[in-house]
């Protein structure tokens, strides 16, 4: 019995194993997948940048009414000049991809590629019904807007902006005079 026993649990640690295996393997590409789609979450913008990003959005309720399609959109680019440590860098922002359900005018959210950084960033277009009351009459309006806290983005101040560009660059340069050298 002992025997029997010990089998039955070699065999349900077994599968137990290969099913924590697979959800591994459906997180991974599920993960995987959600990254290729949207971009990377959690993006860090300087304040120009983000002030660049609110400028070209489109009205929300525009977009998710379907009046602005993905071919009004793509054509909206932005060019920002940007000093950081007294070396003057010229940004291209623009909308390189809508992601939508069945239709180009079903707009779920957009992408805005940030070109210098190689940085894509996606903003999801939400709609949510609002209620209220107003002299004992209840009300609820539909609206869309633009979800940043879905979107990941995160705000530094210029100062902090500056230095982590500056510490990129130099982690850059380094790791390309090694490459140069042969050291990598």
């Amino acid at each position: 019995m002992e025997i029997v026993k010990k089998i039955a649990r070699w065999v349900l640690k077994k599968e137990l194993e290969e099913l924590e295996g697979k959800n591994f393997n459906f997180m991974n590409n599920n993960s995987r997948l959600s990254k290729m789609l949207y971009g990377e979450r959690k993006v860090i913008l300087s304040p120009l940048l983000l002030k660049t990003i609110i400028e070209m959005l489109p009205d929300p309720n525009r977009v998710g009414m379907g009046y602005l399609t993905s071919d009004d959109l793509i054509f909206r680019v932005k060019f920002v000049k940007e000093m950081l440590n007294g070396q003057e860098y010229i940004h291209t922002l623009k909308f390189v991809k809508t992601i939508g359900a069945e239709n180009e005018s079903d707009i779920k959210g957009l992408v805005v590629n940030i070109s210098n950084y190689d940085m894509n960033v996606f903003i999801p277009l939400r709609r949510e019904n609002v209620s209220y009351e107003v002299f004992g009459v209840q009300t609820a309006i539909d609206t869309y807007f633009w979800d940043f806290y879905m979107a990941g983005i995160r705000m530094l101040s210029k100062e902090a902006w500056e230095l982590s560009t500056s510490f990129i660059r130099a982690q850059t340069n380094v790791m390309k005079e090694f490459r140069e050298s042969g050291l990598l």
